[in-house]
């Protein structure tokens, strides 16, 4: 590949079915060439139409943009679903870790990866790159050895992204021989090779020679007469003068050409042509020495070609993996759980691209946040299967459809949800979708004979863990036949095993839940004030159309109004209409309520969280209170032992005095006892306290045989034995069987509460979502010197120092949290204070600071 060759090679970010098998290969699938369906060896049914009709290729598109290489972009834009379960749960754990880095530390190194494939098959076949190509291949073994030592740190916060890491080989002498031979501007540089300077000084020298002598033709006054212009050119890399056409018989020399009036002829001197000649061999040389430079270079290439092929391929999954984090990020999403028993449970999840549309829109709106709940196991023992959403038109419905299709597709990829933490979602083999008006595409059907063409082209392929959609099914037919029709498919779709949801006006699928089990209803909220949708999903309730009273308040005539009440009525839609319309009522009723008692729940739960920072306050000034006590009888209590020998040596002298007799000292020996007994007991108390101190005792009724517990005698870990009637505890402390009171017992750091503590801790988010609580967020109060500490100017070590030294005294000024500033500089700063902050007993949680806090240069750490 010549250099021409290579400057016309502009391929872009376009699909390529090798880079594409390479990447799923790396995840240990296997990928024939994709067809139209999706439908092949990796066993995913997804149509066309499903993909349409969800907006999975706009997401994509989003996914695509945040790749950093054009092979990345590439794969983006056909990601595909993954076929075993093992394979999505590991890429859901390797995006959820790289989110967190992102979030949290800084994002992987995978930027400066070029598509050096084509060179490197060109050198493997014998051929010589230029500079800006080796120079491209140079870059990704960087970016290789770059990233192979990023993720080895940071092992035990992405074990699995490590592993994929600890595969990229790092070389560095290759790097190092590319990069020391071109200097900054990608230019060969003198000492690529030892007579490569000494050659082009040479050329220099004979470039300097030959322009003083074109100068001296110039600047002759008997060579004036002759010159078109006072400068010289060059033809073909040769010194050329501009003559006269009238004078060029008196320039003896070889003829270059000529202007394009035909008034100027470019001659080369007689004198000139042999120190051209001399420029031109030398040039040759200098040209002939950079090839020889860059055809060992190449050769070098070549020996590490499929390494380098390797790393690219390696590093292509992780700019996907990096760009699908920052889709996360961008959509505030949590990884699911992935159900086996095809339960669907998405809390508080939103649109996707509705959220992407917000956050690209001029004037951002607010993505609403809905709960879908399907799949539960009813008292008959049957699973709900089938979703009839209802409620009036633009109110949400079809939205909410295209959310479960759309999550179900991302979690299948391997993407992580827009749904609270806890989200769960089967793993479907296909999804199939009914939205839209079929006419756009069966255009000599009608709406209701396209929407039955759709349906019958995958109807066969439903099974147990296919995923249907359904909207407004079987309209644009007679109602009662469209009612008739859609209750026999949903049963039919529902008796195969099949999840599905559905949006409708039709009475009669609305009232499916009060018959079967196999159904539950849902509804779209409408504010009849407004006549605005509040697009809230109300789970359990099917929803009201609100068609006529809508009709009123856009001015419909009273007349027609009456008239279409009165047949309402007879159809007995009216009083249907007014049952759903109640329990719309009662629903936003029950879920004020709720929200007040959520509220209330979050008041009462700072309240004790107060309320326990204050105690654990009283409890420390009292133990310390307690400390100055016992040291103080103590002080007393050795003074007083000094006295009673003084006295004893006296009475032991010849000269003792009568006054004092045997039994006045054994009685002060027995005093002295008594209070050494009491210090002592205040000594044990205080011991065991230090022992206890940051363990809780064990309640009664949560103690089970097996449980591990801590002895606090002991000072060790025990299982128990048995719960004996006399309140005490049988327990085993290795080889010791002992009966131990429950005072003594203590929750174990390996015992199921440290457990439960450490699952709450890996659901909770990471870094600026860490601060995130059931109820809300844990605001901070603003800086001030008690809760900020300054680290700029500092070395690592001597910031580490100072910052436990400032979280002890936060700690116990019982501050909630505090603001460490360490600005950017370098980074170093911040990758120590965030590699320390979780080993810290004090934090509980960290993550950048938001704007108005300092940004990325300041780090919130909140204290337990």
């Amino acid at each position: 590949m010549d250099a021409e060759q290579q400057k016309n090679d502009t391929s872009g970010p376009e699909y390529d079915p090798e880079s594409f098998r390479s990447y799923v290969s790396i995840m240990r699938e296997t990928l024939a060439v994709l067809d139209e369906d999706y439908d092949g060896p990796h066993g995913v049914d997804l149509p066309p139409k499903s993909l349409d009709d969800l907006q999975w290729r706009g997401l994509l598109e989003r996914l695509s943009r945040h790749c950093a290489s054009d092979q990345g972009q590439a794969i983006a834009t056909q990601l595909p679903p993954l076929q075993h379960r093992e394979s999505v749960e590991r890429r859901l754990c390797e995006v959820e870790e790289v989110q967190r880095l992102i979030s949290t530390d800084q994002a992987p190194p995978v930027r400066g990866l070029s598509p050096i494939g084509r060179f490197l098959h060109h050198v493997e076949r014998g051929g010589v790159l230029d500079g800006e190509y080796l120079l491209e291949v140079a870059s990704c073994a960087r970016v290789a050895g770059e990233a192979k030592t990023y993720f080895r740190s940071r092992a035990h916060v992405a074990p699995l992204l490590a592993q994929v890491g600890d595969d990229l080989i790092s070389t560095p002498e290759l790097v190092n021989m590319i990069e020391k031979a071109f200097d900054p501007s990608g230019k060969l540089a003198d000492h690529a090779s030892p007579d490569l300077g000494a050659l082009r000084r040479r050329v220099a020298n004979y470039n300097d020679r030959l322009r003083r002598r074109v100068d001296g033709y110039l600047k002759s006054s008997d060579f004036q007469t002759f010159l078109q212009d006072d400068f010289y050119t060059l033809r073909e890399d040769r010194y050329v003068l501009p003559i006269r056409a009238g004078e060029k018989g008196n320039v003896p020399g070889i003829v270059h050409g000529t202007s394009g009036s035909g008034q100027t002829i470019y001659i080369e001197p007689t004198e000139l042509v042999e120190m051209n000649n001399e420029l031109r061999l030398a040039q040759m040389e200098v040209q002939e020495e950079e090839r020889r430079i860059l055809a060992r270079l190449s050769r070098m290439v070549a020996q590490h070609a499929g390494t380098l092929m390797a790393n690219v391929d390696l590093l292509t999954y992780l700019d996907v993996t990096s760009a699908m984090g920052r889709v996360a990020i961008d959509l505030g999403a949590n990884r699911p759980a992935l159900s086996s028993e095809g339960a669907v449970d998405l809390r508080e999840v939103r649109h996707p691209m509705l959220t992407y549309k917000s956050q690209e829109s001029d004037k951002p709106f607010e993505v609403i946040a809905n709960d879908i709940i399907l799949g539960d196991t009813e008292k008959d023992g049957k699973r709900q299967r089938v979703l009839v959403i209802s409620g009036p038109n633009t109110g949400g419905k079809t939205v909410t459809l295209k959310t479960l299709g759309l999550c179900s597709l991302m979690a299948r990829a391997g993407l992580l949800l827009p749904a609270r933490p806890g989200c769960v979602i089967p793993m479907f083999k296909g999804i199939f979708t009914d939205i839209g008006d079929e006419q756009s595409i069966e255009r000599d059907l009608s709406t209701f004979s396209g929407h039955v063409t759709n349906i019958t082209s995958f109807l066969a392929r439903v099974d147990g863990e296919s995923l249907v959609l359904l909207d407004e099914l079987f309209t644009g037919t007679d109602p009662a036949q469209g009612a008739a029709l859609a209750t026999a498919l949903l049963e039919y779709l529902g008796n195969r095993g099949a999840m599905v949801a559905v949006t409708t006006h039709l009475e009669g699928v609305k009232t499916l839940a009060l018959k079967s089990t196999m159904f539950v209803n849902a509804a779209v909220g409408f504010n009849i004030d407004t006549l605005s949708p509040t697009y809230r999903l109300s789970m359990g309730l099917p929803g009201s159309s609100y068609a006529i009273r809508i009709a009123r308040r856009l001015g419909l005539a009273d007349t027609i109004l009456t008239r279409a009440q009165e047949l309402s009525e007879g159809l007995g839609q009216a009083e249907i209409e007014t049952i759903l319309q109640q329990l719309e009522k009662t629903q936003d009723r029950l879920d004020r309520e709720l929200a007040r008692a959520r509220n209330s729940r979050q008041d009462a739960r700072k309240l004790e969280q107060r309320l326990e920072r204050e105690l654990d306050k009283l409890r420390r000034e009292q133990r310390a209170w307690v400390d100055e006590e016992v040291q103080a009888a103590l002080d007393e209590l050795n003074t007083a032992r000094d006295a009673v020998r003084d006295v004893v040596k006296v009475l032991q002298s010849a000269d003792s005095p009568d006054t004092i007799t045997h039994d006045d000292v054994q009685a002060s020996q027995k005093a002295l006892d008594a209070l050494e007994e009491k210090v002592g007991r205040h000594k044990d108390r205080r011991q065991r306290e230090k022992v206890a101190q940051g363990r809780r005792q064990v309640r009664t009724e949560e103690l089970q045989v097996g449980d591990k517990v801590f002895v606090l005698p002991f000072k060790r870990a025990g299982s128990v034995l048995e719960l004996q009637n006399d309140g005490k505890v049988a327990v085993q402390i290795g080889s010791i069987r002992t009966s131990i009171g429950l005072d003594d017992i203590y929750v174990s750091p390996e015992g199921p509460e440290r457990a439960a503590e450490q699952s709450a801790t890996a659901k909770r988010p990471y870094g600026a979502g860490a601060a995130e609580q059931e109820g809300g967020v844990v605001v901070l109060p603003p800086q001030s010197p008690s809760n900020t500490v300054d680290l700029r100017g500092l070395r690592a070590d001597e910031s580490i120092e100072r910052l436990e030294l400032f979280l002890d005294a936060a700690y116990h000024a019982d501050e909630p949290g505090v603001y460490v500033i360490h600005g950017h500089g370098t980074g170093a700063l911040k990758r120590a204070v965030r590699a320390f902050l979780p080993s810290s007993r004090y934090v509980r949680s960290y993550r950048p600071g938001q704007q108005g806090e300092g940004g990325d240069g300041v780090t919130v750490a909140h204290l337990h």
